[in-house]
């Protein structure tokens, strides 16, 4: 019995033990297996192993449910190299705090290690160094895809929503970061500091919104206290920043790739901090497609893209130098060598010190040899060219395909087109003898239209068969990239792209045989009825079909040119190998150096022949030195004198070739505003170095070297306001020192409020601007200027200005241009300002109407269309297009929406002949509840109304001509009420507030439909409530009389009020008798 009862007992442990091991999850599995995370105790144990840099690599991680982490404290996991795959759950309550760098969910991802799918909520706010801190990585070098973060992160340095730093091999693809981002040095919505490829990534979060502590003493004591009190209350989200720089919506620095991100969050504080932009506080690298619609503050160098766009250096050591300290190595290695002949007989020691000597020199020859090939060698890593493969790719992808939307679009009109052409024909049947030709043309014309729109979706579909094999590109995944792959790719697209013209010119030449024949048709006129009116309106499809066709079909050319080019020309810095040969040059000729101090000391004697030999080789150390001195004495005079004879602009150079140094296709709406250096797209574009005390790069400039600098803005759009404080503000760019800007757009009002230097492109631009458009208005002090207001090189621009406020310097093209400058080519619309500073140019700055230039090819809709936008606070009630010059007056505003206690109105504006785009913004008051007559009793108001009314109520009140009611007496007064600005009607009852004559009651009739109404009023103190219907009305007030009744009572009450009060005056006098006597008594009784 026990033994059967023990069996069982065994059987069913065994079996629980069993389902038991299948349920646990397996959380520190060997390499090679799959790790899966349930619980938070299971993510900290995997935390654990990850300490190891080498336990993660090759697992797959997989969360399997979402996380609370309890917002305790979370030690980071220290490095990942494996695949973590999120599954879309969330990890919530992360909470770090504790000292430290490199901080975040992740402290490093190495450049094996993926996460993918995963949310972040939390608190990253570390004290001590708190450099390197993201929400989700520290620092990373592999992959983060469709990774989200949410809530607070704060750092000094290098700090991200996503990423506090992403290496030259990191990639983070389509990750989104919301709450607040705040360091003093390289501040971004997603990363801090961006060296590798950001693509698709989204910010909702805001970045350095907080003020300064050096602000705070400005402030009077209430303000600065107010702000302490709210960080102290809230400390996750207002942490009182230093004056910070590099503060950007997507990433603070970027020397990478930023591709197709975009910005909605509020960036910078107003008046603090330098490069702060929408995207990008400072960019070097490649950036393009990106959109921001926040809002942007700073205090130098702000702009809606970019804060500061600096120039990609390429740098050419001095081959000159290098050679000539070469050949003089080569004369001192002789020498050398020819003492060691010479010195076999002098003993071991000073042949040991030789031979140091020599092996130094070989070291020093070596080194200047890998010197000059370094100079030449220019090969790029893999990670930079995928980087910029993919976002070539994504570009190019992102432009076809709304123009295979609109192929597509013009494949359903040329259907619906055949359609009606076969009706209108069917329709003519054969009542038409003398139309046979032309009957026959036309049947033959949509005959070929269904054959070419059948080829061409044919060719469609080819497209994007061909342009499949690209996305291959932009998902990292198990694909390897290869070029044989990509070459393969280009080809098909190119064949692809060949048939989809050839399609076209099918289509074309179908189109024109159509025109043809349908413009014959007009032949027919007398028999064709409601057709004519078919073949009419064919003849206007047509047309416009072909003009989408070919928009189209250029559009896909350009992108497949992109996608199929050999790639633009690559350049690699001199890096760790330049440095390292720089290192092992000087290391050789200190160690020859030393090498001769020693050698004199241990020589005593050698004869004639040896000492000869070592003067010779003295006097050839002397002769290498002299070179080096040279050298920096020339460095020296650089550092001081400026570096503008070693530094060519090349930015006009090759423009579609360079990826460095730009900024592509990028669009801003929302706000800038700053006090210096302030734009559109750009704050400051291509500073030289030695005009920016906060970016000082002398240190970058070495010996003999010379310097090619490239910084371009192209294909931009802005249509945010740009605001500055001081000197220099542009649409685009606030000062451009270098560089060019080329197919540029700004449609956003620039003004300065107290500053010079403000242009529709550029404020100040000591560079190129070609084939750039403005239409705006401009404000400013002196040099303001439709495109730039101060320009060296200004060629092919198209400008639309209105200047509404200026002193000197005032020009629809520019403000002022450089004395030996570029002015070609550029045309304005005259709205009442000329070319530049006043005088207009023939062929340079030149004056054109503007029906005239709405016709000139190539000219963006954009720039001749006009807009009136009405905005609500940040919501844009309506957008209302008109023509150039078109009188508004007469167009109805939709109303004002409504916010709780206030009434908004739209503020009155000049709608006669606008000439440019306009925004205008509600105005909003709090309710008026109750209004006063402005007649007047003594201090009191004859009349009161209470409702709720805008700002423009008025209550009129004046003596009335009517005859007053029969039974009114002489105190009677009458009235005539109106109350003005409330849109009541007739019907509308209106609470009122009457002064009564008497100060008491009375009696109340309203005039209503030719006669006298009694109305119902109640006494209120001095005044008569009572209810008026609509919006005016004539009262009559008749005080009431006193009744004899009431004078009787009267008479009776003040004859009481006498016998009282004499009452009162004989008990108190018989009192005093009383007391009087009581006295006398006591006086009596002390004699006796």
């Amino acid at each position: 019995m026990n033994k059967r009862f023990t069996d069982r007992l065994l059987a069913l442990l065994l079996a629980w033990w069993l389902l038991a091991s299948f349920a646990m999850p397996v959380t520190w599995a060997e390499p090679g297996d799959t790790v899966t995370i349930s619980t938070a105790e299971d993510l900290l144990r995997f935390a654990k192993r990850c300490a190891l840099d080498t336990w993660s690599q090759g697992k797959t991680v997989v969360l399997a449910a979402d996380l609370e982490l309890a917002a305790e404290e979370f030690t980071p996991i220290p490095t990942f190299g494996g695949t973590f795959l999120g599954q879309g759950h969330t990890i919530s309550g992360l909470r770090i705090t504790s000292a430290g760098s490199v901080q975040g969910l992740f402290r490093y991802i190495q450049p094996s290690g993926t996460v993918q799918d995963l949310t972040v909520q939390g608190t990253v706010v570390p004290e001590g160094t708190r450099s390197t801190v993201g929400g989700i990585v520290g620092d990373n070098a592999g992959v983060l895809q469709d990774c989200a973060f949410q809530g607070t992160v704060q750092g000094d340095s290098s700090v991200g929503g996503i990423a506090g730093r992403n290496c030259a091999a990191g990639q983070i693809i389509r990750c989104t970061s919301s709450g607040s981002v705040s360091g003093d040095n390289a501040a971004g919505g997603i990363a801090g500091r961006n060296l590798g490829l950001l693509l698709k990534c989204e910010n909702r979060a805001g970045v350095n919104l907080t003020q300064t502590e050096s602000s705070i003493d400005l402030l009077d004591a209430g303000a600065g206290a107010a702000l302490e009190e709210r960080a102290a209350a809230d400390d996750e989200t207002y942490h009182l920043l230093s004056s910070g720089f590099d503060t950007g919506g997507i990433v603070g620095y970027s020397s990478g790739v930023v591709q197709s991100c975009t910005n909605y969050g509020t960036v910078g504080y107003p008046h603090v901090g330098y490069n702060t932009g929408g995207i990008a506080g400072r960019q070097s690298g490649y950036l393009a497609g990106c959109v921001n619609s926040g809002t942007v503050y700073g205090r130098k160098d702000v702009g809606g893209i970019v804060g500061q766009a600096e120039p990609y250096l390429l740098v050419d050591p001095g081959e000159d130098t290098l050679n000539r300290l070469r050949t003089e190595l080569d004369t001192l290695d002789r020498f050398i060598n020819r003492a060691l002949d010479n010195a076999q007989r002098t003993g071991d020691s000073v042949y040991d010190r030789l031979e140091v000597m020599s092996g130094f020199t070989d070291d020093a020859r070596d080194s200047s040899q890998r010197l000059l090939n370094r100079v030449g060698d220019f090969a790029d890593e893999n990670v930079e060219t995928i980087n910029l493969l993919s976002a070539d790719i994504t570009s190019a992808l992102d432009k076809i395909s709304p123009a295979l939307d609109d192929l597509s679009d013009a494949g359903g009109q040329l259907e619906r087109l055949s359609v009606r052409l076969e009706r209108a024909m069917d329709d003519l049947g054969d009542a038409v003898n003398t139309g046979g030709q032309v009957m026959r043309d036309l049947r033959s014309a949509v005959s070929s239209l269904r054959e070419a729109a059948s080829g061409l979706t044919s060719a469609a579909g080819s497209m994007e068969a061909a342009l499949d094999a690209f996305h291959r590109f932009l998902s990292p995944g198990d694909w390897e990239f290869s070029w044989e792959a990509l070459d393969e790719a280009r080809a098909a697209l190119r064949q692809a792209f060949r048939t989809l013209q050839g399609a076209g010119d099918g289509l074309d030449s179908a189109l024109s045989q159509l025109q043809t024949a349908l413009n014959r048709s007009g032949a027919l006129s007398g028999h064709l009825g409601d057709a004519l009116e078919e073949f009419e309106d064919a003849a206007s499809s047509s047309a416009a079909i072909g003009r989408l066709m070919r928009r189209s079909l250029d559009t896909i050319g350009d992108a497949v040119d992109l996608l199929t080019a050999d790639g633009p020309a690559e350049f690699t810095p001199l890096g760790d190998d330049f440095r390292q040969a720089s290192g092992g040059l000087f290391d050789a000729l200190s160690g020859l150096s030393n090498e001769m101090e020693g050698l004199r000391s241990t020589i005593q004697s050698g004869g004639d022949t040896l000492a000869s030999d070592l003067r010779a080789i003295s006097r050839q150390f002397n002769v290498v030195f002299d070179v080096l001195l040279d050298a920096l004495i020339e460095l020296r005079g650089d550092a001081e004198d400026g570096f503008d004879d070693r530094i060519q602009d090349t930015s006009e150079e090759d423009i579609a070739a360079t990826r460095e140094g730009k900024i592509a296709d990028c669009r801003s709406t929302g706000t800038v505003e700053g006090d210096r250096n302030v734009g559109g797209i750009v704050g400051a574009m291509a500073i030289e170095f030695d005009l920016d005390p906060e970016d000082d790069q002398a240190d970058r400039f070495s010996f003999g070297a010379t310097y090619e600098t490239k910084a371009v803005l192209q294909s931009c759009l802005n249509y945010g306001s740009v605001t500055a404080k001081k000197d220099g503000v542009g649409g685009l760019a606030g000062r451009m020192d270098l560089g060019t800007a080329l197919d540029c757009q700004n449609y956003g009002s620039v003004a300065s409020t107290g500053g010079d230097y403000v242009g529709g492109v550029a404020g100040f631009a000591d560079a190129s601007i070609r084939s750039c458009f403005a239409k705006n208005t401009l404000s400013g002090k002196n040099y303001v200027g439709g495109i730039a207001g101060w320009a060296s090189r200004l060629q092919e621009c198209y400008a639309i200005p209105t200047i509404t406020e200026g002193s000197e310097c005032l020009g629809a093209v520019a403000g002022g241009v450089a004395a030996n400058g570029v002015l070609q080519d550029n045309r304005f619309v005259d709205t009442g300002t000329a070319g530049v500073d006043g005088v207009s140019y023939a062929g340079r700055a030149e004056p054109i109407p503007f029906d005239e230039l709405s016709q000139l090819p190539g000219i963006p809709p954009e720039f001749t269309g006009f807009t009136l936008t009405l905005l609500a606070g940040e919501e844009t009630v309506a957008q209302i297009p008109f023509l150039y010059g078109e009188d508004l007056s007469q167009v109805q505003l939709p109303p004002v929406p409504e916010v709780e206690g206030c009434y908004g109105l739209w503020p009155e504006f000049d709608r006669s002949g606008l000439r440019s785009d306009l925004t205008v913004e509600a105005e909003y008051a709090p309710w008026v509840t109750l209004v006063a007559s402005d007649a007047q009793k003594g201090r009191l108001s004859v009349a009161l109304a209470e409702g709720v009314f805008t700002g423009e109520v008025e209550l009129l009140v004046t003596a009335s001509t009517s005859p007053p009611p029969q039974e009114a007496g002489e105190e009677a007064e009458l009235w005539d009420i109106t109350l003005t600005g409330t849109g009541l009607t007739g019907e509308d009852p209106v609470p009122l507030r009457l002064l009564s004559p008497g100060g008491g009651g009375a009696k109340v009739w309203q005039y209503q439909n030719g006669q006298w109404q009694p109305v119902e009023a109640q006494q209120n103190g001095q005044y008569l409530l009572l209810s008026m219907t609509g919006p005016q009305g004539t009262f009559c007030v008749q005080p009431l009389a006193e009744t004899p009744w009431g004078l009787a009572a009267a008479a009776v009450g003040a004859a009481a009020l006498a016998v009282l009060l004499l009452v009162f005056l004989r008990k108190r006098k018989k009192a005093a008798v009383v007391k009087a006597a009581a006295l006398k008594e006591q006086d009596s009784a002390a004699k006796d």
